[in-house]
């Protein structure tokens, strides 16, 4: 976990950055979540409410061109996109 605290001087309020399950934080544990979700579906089995949408995002898999010119990279390259696109 990273933890930082922000100036005392304006506020007495801690950031912590999380990993994992963060919905089980509420409420005992936090007043407010900003979580990626994709459909919502977990934070409504913990009875949670989305309140706003901060920004949208999609995923993207990014990898080294010059790899492609590797016949066998290639071959692996487009075995995992293949793959990503019947999961997807």
């Amino acid at each position: 976990m990273f933890s930082t605290r922000i100036d005392p001087v304006i506020t007495q309020d801690s950031v912590e950055f999380e990993r994992g399950a963060t919905e089980a934080f509420l409420p005992e544990d936090a007043d407010l979540l900003i979580e990626n979700t994709e459909t919502g579906s977990t934070i409504a089995r913990h009875n949670l409410k989305i309140i706003d949408t901060l920004f949208e995002s999609t995923g993207r898999l990014i990898g080294n061109k010059n790899s492609l010119s590797n016949p066998a990279k290639k071959a692996r390259i487009k075995s995992l996109v293949d793959i990503l696109k019947v999961a997807v």
